[in-house]
């Protein structure tokens, strides 16, 4: 039937990040099961029909206790040096001589 219809054949599309896609191709593909193919599916380029072969989580990395360390560290020095600059701004004068 495909033949007939002069379709193009399968199309691999290899590996996507399912938060690249779009909201209606991804809600459609987020139900698809393991090896199971979609309904057929109206898309500007024709009807395509989705199988998802697998699925593996993206690696997560927890920041070390050292690393959650610099970045608070990094974060109360910077509200200091803002204090600091604001408190200068308010205690500065600016005086302005024309001759």
């Amino acid at each position: 039937m495909a033949k007939q219809a002069k379709a193009s054949g399968k199309v691999l599309l290899g590996k996507m990040e399912i938060g690249k896609l779009g909201e209606p191709l991804r809600k459609i593909i987020s139900e698809i099961e393991l090896g199971k193919a979609s309904k057929p599916i109206r898309t500007p380029s024709g009807i395509s029909i989705f199988m998802v072969c697998s699925k593996t989580l993206p690696k997560t990395e927890l920041p070390t206790p050292q690393q959650i360390r610099a970045r608070l560290k990094r974060k109360r020095l910077s509200v200091l040096i803002r204090r600091y600059m604001r408190d200068l701004r308010r205690a500065s004068v600016v005086d302005i001589r024309i001759n």
